[in-house]
C-alpha cells in the first residue's frame, strides 16, 4: 500500500516550498534573510506531519494564532486570531478544545502588507482548524465515513457469533478465566456502575461476586444461571469474540485481499437490566486505534501498521520513528490517561443479550445488535451494502415487467437482501472561510 500523505503535510510542504523561494529572492517587507528564517521557526515550531493527535493540532492551531502581525496601516501589532477574527474567520474555540501545551511564541511580526505571508497563514490555519475539528467529531464517534449496521441474517450466519453462542454454553472457558479482574480494571461495569473489589490481588473477589448475584438475581455456583454466565464469559472474552469480526470482514479499500489484523483496542462491557422485562444484556464499545496487514503472496514483505491520520480520515501507514510516538499515545488511550486524543480506525458497538434455552434449562449469550462506523475511506467492510448487477444476480423470483423496467433506469443494479448499511455524511470537512 502507498504511504498516504495528509492535508496537513500538504500544506507543510508548502510552507517549505516557499521558505526555499525567498532564500533567493526579496519579498517585499522583510529582507530575503529575515523572511525565510521566519519560514524556518513557524515551521520548526509547528512539526507538522501525518500522524498528529488532536492535542498535537490543538498546540500548532494555537502556535498560528498566537503569531503577532501588523496590519497596514496600523500602528501596533495584534496577534494573528485576532486578526483572524476581524476578517470573520473562524478561530480555535478555546472553551471546546482538549487540553494541550501553549503554542510556540515566534519572535517575527508578520507585516499585514504581506500577502503571500498572510495568505500561506490564513490557509494553514484553515487546514489545522479543519483537520483538528474532524478528528474530534470522529474521536467523539460522530460523523463516522460509513456506518454498517447487521441485519438479522448477517447476525445469524456470522461464524464469531456463532462461536459466542456456542462456547457460553459449556460451563466454563477452557482457562477457567473469569470476570473478575475485568471488573478489577474497570473494563466491565454494571448498570454503568464500577464495582470496588474487596481485595484487587483475589481472583475470587467475594465483592465482584457478590455484585454480579445481586445484579442478576441468582447464584454463580448454579450451572446455567445468568451470574454463571456473566462471571464466566462475561468479561474479556466477550470483546475477543467480538474483535474477530474486524478480521473476518474488514478489508483495505485498495487491497481487499490483504489480512487485516487489529492493534491497540480500548474496550468496554456495560451489563443492563431492563427495568420492565428485566432481560439482561451487554453492551459492548470496541475503538481499534490500531491495526496491521500482510500480503499472503509475499510472504517476505513486512508487516505493515496503520492509524488514523493528522488529518482525522486517512489511513496512514505507521514508519520508523513514528511507531515511538504512536504506540505510547494509543497506549495512555487505551488506558485512560487521555480520552479522545486520537482517532479510531473503526469502532464496534454490539449488543449481547442473555437467552434462556428452555430445552437445555440454561442460558447462553446471543448478539441481537452489531454495529461498525468506519472512521476512514481506507476500510471497507464486507458487510457493507453491495450493488450486483441484474445479469449476474440469482433472482429470487421472477422480476415482473414493470420492476424490470424501473431497475434498468437505475443501470440494471440491484440490492441484496442481507445487509444494510447507513452512509454518514461525507467526512470531507468544510473550508472556513470568511463570511
Amino acid at each position: 500500500m502507498k504511504i498516504k500523505q495528509t492535508a496537513v503535510t500538504v500544506q507543510s510542504n508548502i510552507l517549505e516550498q516557499l521558505r526555499q523561494l525567498v532564500r533567493q529572492e526579496k519579498h517585499g517587507y522583510f529582507s530575503t534573510n529575515h523572511k525565510a528564517a521566519f519560514l524556518k521557526q513557524l515551521d520548526e515550531a509547528l512539526s507538522l506531519n501525518d500522524t498528529m493527535s488532536i492535542s498535537d493540532l490543538a498546540c500548532a492551531i494555537s502556535t498560528v494564532e498566537n503569531l503577532l502581525i501588523k496590519p497596514e496601516g496600523a500602528t501596533a501589532a495584534i496577534h494573528f486570531k485576532d486578526y483572524l477574527d476581524s476578517k470573520q474567520y473562524r478561530i480555535l474555540d478555546e472553551a471546546q478544545s482538549i487540553p494541550a501545551s501553549s503554542g510556540k511564541k515566534l519572535s517575527i511580526i508578520v507585516p499585514g502588507g504581506d500577502t503571500e505571508i498572510s495568505s500561506l497563514l490564513i490557509k494553514l490555519h484553515e487546514s489545522l482548524l479543519s483537520s483538528y475539528q474532524l478528528s474530534r467529531n470522529h474521536a467523539a464517534g460522530q460523523i463516522p465515513v460509513s456506518k454498517v449496521k447487521y441485519s438479522t441474517e448477517q447476525l445469524q450466519s456470522t461464524q464469531s457469533f456463532f462461536d459466542l453462542e456456542l462456547t457460553s454454553q459449556q460451563a466454563q472457558l477452557p482457562d477457567s478465566a473469569t470476570i473478575v479482574k475485568d471488573i478489577q480494571r474497570k473494563g466491565v461495569t454494571l448498570n454503568g456502575k464500577v464495582i470496588t473489589a474487596k481485595d484487587s490481588n483475589d481472583n475470587n473477589d467475594p465483592w465482584i461476586r457478590q455484585a454480579i448475584e445481586n445484579f442478576t438475581g441468582d447464584q454463580i455456583h448454579t450451572a446455567g444461571s445468568q451470574a454463571n454466565k456473566i462471571y464466566h464469559f462475561g468479561g474479556q472474552f466477550l470483546e475477543a469474540i467480538l474483535l474477530q469480526e474486524f478480521t473476518h470482514s474488514m478489508q483495505l479499500a485498495t487491497n481487499p485481499d490483504f489480512i487485516l489484523e487489529r492493534g491497540m483496542v480500548k474496550g468496554h462491557i456495560d451489563w443492563v437490566k431492563n427495568p420492565e422485562n428485566r432481560e439482561i444484556s451487554a453492551k459492548v464499545n470496541l475503538k481499534i486505534f490500531t491495526c496491521s496487514t500482510a500480503d499472503l503472496d509475499d510472504v517476505e514483505d513486512p508487516q505493515k501498521f496503520f492509524t488514523i491520520g493528522s488529518d482525522g480520515s486517512s489511513l496512514v501507514q505507521v514508519v520508523n520513528d513514528d511507531l515511538e510516538k504512536v504506540i505510547p499515545r494509543a497506549s495512555a488511550e487505551v488506558s485512560g490517561k487521555t480520552k479522545g486524543n486520537i482517532v479510531p480506525v473503526c469502532e464496534l458497538n454490539g449488543t449481547v443479550r442473555m437467552v434462556f434455552d428452555q430445552s437445555q434449562g440454561a442460558c447462553h449469550l446471543k448478539v441481537s445488535e452489531f454495529t461498525n462506523k468506519i472512521y476512514t475511506p481506507d476500510l471497507i467492510s464486507d458487510k457493507a451494502l453491495q450493488f450486483i448487477p441484474v445479469e449476474k444476480a440469482a433472482p429470487e423470483a421472477p422480476v415482473k415487467v414493470g420492476t424490470a423496467s424501473l431497475l434498468a433506469s437505475f443501470g440494471q443494479f440491484a440490492l441484496p437482501k442481507a445487509s444494510r448499511i447507513e452512509e454518514a455524511p461525507a467526512s470531507d470537512t468544510p473550508t472556513f472561510g470568511s463570511n
